[in-house]
């Protein structure tokens, strides 16, 4: 099935973290004694001493010296008005401005091995918004009811943001607003009057400026905070240098006035990021402005234990992931639609041209995102299976909405519809960003399908999605890898055999590890080489040792290539050895060529890239020495 790919403009917005509010604000200076407000924190019922240690209850060491005299303790309550608001630039006419008001309080809960843990709630919230892509009344209401619900924030010892735990079924979107209220409090300090340090939130890595006062008549503590450039950016594929994947200007300026205890009477921030995006195309602004003021600090005992008392059945929240802040996906999917109707952006799947597939493609994902109810609608055009219809699956798939993969599954399940429909609605549920637990049950009991297509496209997909929801659905991804172990120990045909491997790699589970050891002693090539993808996404030394022994031992230039192409899913130290063994060693000019493309992917490592180098020189083959000198002036270019 070909996928859709994504417009410019939806890569900068849904591909990176730019747009984001705050992000997680986890400070990494190189300062000496630099710690986030919520950081060091002293044990329930005691104040850090001046040896900087305490112990808990429990007899967890959970407390350093409090510096500045921040205090954390049983009982500790912060109440704060709270004003948050963005407003989006995104050309063309297209713009969005959303704000939300609440009151926000914040207690101590407890103290565990992660750090420590606050009972947040935002009370009396209230969300508007107005322009194109604004929030009509019953959603917004919808937002408010939901913020409603109490969380809880984990803050460690370095004063990051480790976990949020949150009611069950949260949206991305109030999941955002609560990362975002969560870092809001956080701050680095230190004696001096200035300092700088390079420090990280969910949009990337930064340099800030800090500038340090104190009121002579009350002493309290007050800073100013200035972010001026990235030095690194977070994108779907991770941290990459700054400008390298999308230009970014950001200005930002954040003012913050602190209590006797060292809690925020008052935080106050303002920042512009500006994203060039591209010849021929609008550059995006996103102005954010927040405003916290301390309204009261009384005790609050009650907050003790809150999280075992209401938190039972909460689900962990990632951190890491490129959530956006409130109403900036919304906004850009206004923006690509552009006004159409569902009936014109099917009708515009069926063209010929290829880069008008493609937006119309990026178009119907982002229309299904706004109305995912509708998505119950292309149930019977899916099934009338032509190019038309293969791009509604990869709409549907980049998609991901419940209600998107509850079409996905039906089509799946039903045994009616073709053969290639079934196919392409199980590969696209397993690309789904956050799969459902239906969906995996889908894909598991098709798994049996009388149909070995839909059979072997079930497998894969499960596999996939098994890993993506174990740490949300750890016994339903354990069964299915069960399931799948328990199928290739009963195989007897090679093909099923290498299909059954490959969708355990898919799977990441360490209970392959023993049968890709058994199988890399098939007298079959290709079952050797199924059995180097088991070990994929396995996080074990003992994967990386397989795999370099295949590299180095097996009779047959596929397999070492297999053994070659899934390092790359691996850290490179494990391999770094072994492939300047393979350009100087191996006979074969296309094992020789896949160990260049994989030294590639890690160029910015100097062993990679001293091999390339001489590869470039070297190499008996002119196509090898030819690839690697690309890569090199690839580098040169940059």
């Amino acid at each position: 099935m070909k996928l859709s790919t994504t417009s410019r403009v939806l890569a900068v917005l849904l591909g990176t973290g730019l747009l984001l509010g705050t992000g997680i604000y986890a400070c990494s200076s190189a300062q000496t004694g630099a710690t986030g407000l919520l950081g060091g924190a002293t044990a329930p019922g005691s104040v850090g001493d001046e040896s900087g240690s305490a112990t808990d209850s429990r007899g967890t060491a959970s407390a350093r010296k409090q510096r500045e005299g921040r205090v954390f303790r049983i009982g500790l309550h912060r109440a704060y008005a709270l004003r948050t608001s963005t407003a989006m630039d995104l050309g063309g006419g297209h713009a969005l401005n959303i704000a939300l008001q609440a009151d926000l309080d914040i207690a101590y809960a407890d103290a565990t091995d992660r750090g420590e843990r606050f009972h947040f709630s935002l009370r009396n919230a209230k969300l508007s918004g107005g322009s194109e892509g604004g929030f009509d009344a019953e959603r917004a209401k919808g937002v408010e009811n939901e913020l409603a619900q109490l969380f809880f924030v984990t803050i460690n010892h370095e004063g990051h943001v480790t976990e949020l735990q949150v009611p069950p079924g949260a949206t991305s979107l109030v999941s955002s607003l609560r990362k975002h209220v969560a870092t809001l409090v956080q701050y680095e300090v230190h004696g001096e009057n200035s300092w700088d340090s390079e420090e990280s939130d969910a949009t990337g890595v930064y340099h800030a400026h800090y500038e340090n006062a104190a009121d002579a008549g009350t002493g309290q503590r007050s800073f100013l905070r200035t972010k001026d450039r990235y030095t690194q950016m977070l994108t779907a594929k991770g941290l990459v240098p700054a400008g390298s994947e999308v230009k970014l200007r950001v200005a930002g300026r954040a003012a913050m006035a602190l209590d006797g205890e060292g809690w925020p009477l008052s935080v106050n921030i303002n920042e512009l990021t500006t994203t060039v995006v591209g010849k021929g195309m609008n550059d995006i602004t996103s102005a954010r402005r927040d405003d916290l003021q301390l309204t009261s600090s009384d005790d609050e005992r009650g907050a003790l234990g809150s999280f075992f008392r209401d938190g039972q059945g909460y689900e962990s929240v990632s951190l890491e992931s490129l959530e956006l802040f409130v109403g900036q996906r919304q906004s850009a999917d206004v923006a690509v639609v552009k006004g159409r109707s569902l009936k014109v952006l099917l009708a515009g799947l069926d063209v010929a041209d290829e880069n008008e597939s493609i937006e119309s493609t990026t178009a119907l994902e982002a229309y299904m995102r706004l109305h995912p109810s509708e998505a119950t609608s292309l149930g019977s055009r899916m099934r009338h299976y032509d190019t038309g219809a293969k791009r509604i699956y990869g709409a549907l798939a980049a998609c991901g909405t419940p209600e998107s993969q509850e079409v996905l599954a039906e089509i799946l399940r039903d045994r009616k519809a073709p053969t290639d429909a079934r196919e392409d609605a199980a590969i696209s549920l397993s690309l789904a960003e956050n799969p459902q637990r239906e969906s995996l049950d889908s894909l598991r009991q098709m798994m049996s399908d009388k149909d070995a297509e839909v059979s072997s496209a079930a497998k894969l997909a499960a596999g996939n999605v098994a890993r993506k929801v174990a740490d949300v659905h750890p016994d339903a991804a354990t069964d299915v890898v069960t399931d799948l172990l328990a199928r290739l120990e009963a195989a007897r045909d090679e093909s099923e055999q290498a299909l059954l491997l490959r969708a355990l790699g898919n799977a990441g589970d360490a209970r392959v590890l023993p049968y890709a050891e058994r199988y890399l002693a098939s007298v079959v090539g290709f079952v050797r080489a199924a059995a180097c993808d088991a070990v994929t996404f396995v996080k074990s030394p003992e994967a990386d040792d397989l795999l370099v022994r295949t590299m180095l031992r097996d009779e047959e230039s596929d397999v070492r290539i297999s053994a070659i192409r899934v390092s790359a899913y691996r850290p490179f130290d494990a391999y770094a050895s072994v492939l300047t063994h393979i350009e100087s060693s191996d006979k074969q000019s296309s094992v020789r060529m896949a160990g260049v493309e994989r030294l590639g992917i890690s160029v910015a490592d100097p062993r990679a890239l001293a091999t390339l180098k001489s590869v470039a020189a070297n190499d008996a083959d002119d196509e090898v020495k030819i690839a690697a000198q690309g890569i090199l002036s690839s580098l040169t270019a940059k």
